[in-house]
């Protein structure tokens, strides 16, 4: 398993290495490149804190919560101890990567802090699945999840810069 430095410094120089006169295209092999990571198996949790769902929830619930769907599913993940995969949703995990890059990567906003942006798209990823694992009995149901997730997490500025402080070590979760 790589230790958490090696995770980062691969990140880093994905970012180090893009040429901007290429930059959607190189943004585009580097997002392959992740994805490829995620179908591999290989451990993109090198760059992300070890902790199970229901420390994320737990964490998650200390956030700005805007629904009582959130905060009911938030409260039902916190009875379950089971660590962040993807596993048996390897091909939703792919566009919901390939989503969250290009959403984040490519806002101007977040330059500064491209390797806590990767890390927090994995993140979001894997928050997604989990749920989708432990919750999610239908399409709808996953597809509610993500809305949920996206309207809770994605859409307040201050949510997600908490996530990103947890990420950057700043924040205990």
């Amino acid at each position: 398993m790589k230790g958490k430095e090696n995770g980062v410094a691969y990140l880093n120089e994905i970012y180090q290495g893009i040429d901007n006169s290429d930059y959607e295209s190189q943004i585009i092999t580097e997002r392959d490149a992740l994805i490829g990571m995620v179908n591999n198996g290989e451990d993109l949790n090198a760059v992300l804190p070890d902790f199970t769902l229901d420390k994320w929830a737990t964490r998650l619930l200390k956030l700005e919560i805007m629904s009582k769907e959130w905060k009911k599913l938030l409260n039902s993940a916190r009875k379950i101890q089971a660590p962040l995969s993807i596993d048996g949703y390897e091909r939703e995990a792919k566009n919901l990567l390939s989503y969250f890059l290009f959403r984040y990567i490519a806002n101007e906003e977040y330059d500064e802090k491209i390797t806590t942006v990767v890390a927090f798209c994995v993140l979001s990823v894997q928050i997604i699945a989990t749920l989708w694992r432990n919750f999610a009995k239908t399409e709808e149901d996953m597809i509610e999840i993500c809305r949920l997730y996206s309207q809770e997490i994605e859409y307040s500025t201050e949510n997600v810069y908490d996530l990103f402080d947890i990420i950057e070590g700043y924040d205990e979760i």
